[in-house]
């Protein structure tokens, strides 16, 4: 399951970057995943939605971050939005965003 997880964001990754400007980075980094993310077009707030429930179900998978039932991507989307900007724009936003799941719902 985690290769099928890693296969998915190398390739969003790489349909990203080209419409998000060209970088040297191969990592989705957590500026680039804001800049999706405030994004006002469909494509960039499905986009967003795909990331965010991506890294929401990797967080959990890994023990990393334990949410409640129920909990919307909506709602994850505007958390990572508001969050993010407190952190190194050149991380990856997928460890970032567990960091923030993480403080937001600890497993007990």
């Amino acid at each position: 399951m985690k290769n099928i997880f890693v296969t998915v964001v190398v390739l969003l990754v790489s349909l990203v970057k080209p419409a998000l400007g060209e970088s040297t980075e191969t990592v989705f980094s957590t500026g680039d995943a804001l800049k999706a993310c405030t994004a006002k077009e469909v494509a960039w707030i499905d986009f967003c939605n795909g990331f965010v429930q991506a890294s929401s179900d990797f967080a959990v998978i890994n023990k990393v971050a334990c949410p409640p039932r129920g909990v919307q991507r909506r709602y994850l989307s505007k958390l990572f939005r508001e969050k993010a900007l407190l952190y190194n724009q050149s991380q990856p936003a997928i460890i970032i965003f567990s960091m923030i799941l993480s403080r937001k719902y600890p497993c007990n």
